[in-house]
């Protein structure tokens, strides 16, 4: 798993303390004090794994999503089961944030995933939300621009997009001085990160 192959080695094992070099690598302040968690899931009866998240002082949360050179953001089909799903896990936590037209129903189940996850900002008023994906990966063109759409309204600023190329370079550039940890994220910018065409 991407998330956890890019951020373990940044978090420790005992106390989940993440590594300064992390949070400066996806612009926190390094000097506060985070703690990560990987496949966490916040309501057992909606159902959102998240792949990391982060918790600071006040229970600020930052949700991670992660998708691979080949992942997609996910649709959902039209039945009447999740259209119960919208009213009741997702609108509350919705209307006051994106606009009404990514509400309607074909909208919503053509960009489910971004939408569900996006839902997580209403529900904890002071947290973030960052998308992790290959900038090589034109599958997700067009879902970047649906992303930068519905966070439009009031979101934004809590909203980022991170570049997995970027992140690993800036990743790299912390740990320069810790040959064992660079050396290991060479590998991971081998295994994950597409050469350029």
């Amino acid at each position: 798993m991407i998330a956890s192959d890019l951020f373990m080695p940044l978090v420790d094992g005992s106390t989940g303390r993440a590594d300064p070099r992390l949070l400066k690598a996806i612009g926190l302040p390094p000097e506060v004090p985070y703690s990560g968690e990987f496949g966490r899931v916040f309501n057992e009866d909606e159902g959102t794994r998240f792949d990391f998240c982060l918790e600071g002082p006040g229970g600020r949360k930052v949700f991670f999503v992660f998708k691979a050179a080949d992942g997609a953001f996910g649709a959902c089909p039209d039945d009447p089961a999740d259209s119960a799903r919208l009213e009741r896990h997702y609108l509350p936590y919705l209307i006051d944030h994106v606009d009404m037209l990514w509400l309607a129903k074909a909208p919503f189940l053509e960009h489910f995933e971004i939408l569900r996850n996006v839902s997580y900002l209403g529900r904890y008023p002071e947290s973030g939300l960052v998308f992790i994906y290959p900038k090589a990966n034109e599958k997700l063109a067009e879902p970047e621009n649906a992303i930068k759409r519905v966070v439009s309204k009031s979101l934004a600023p809590r909203v980022a997009i991170l570049y997995l190329e970027y992140l690993v370079a800036r990743i790299l550039t912390l740990t320069e001085d810790d040959a064992a940890l660079h050396e290991r994220f060479l590998q991971l910018k081998d295994k994950y990160v597409l050469p350029p065409p």
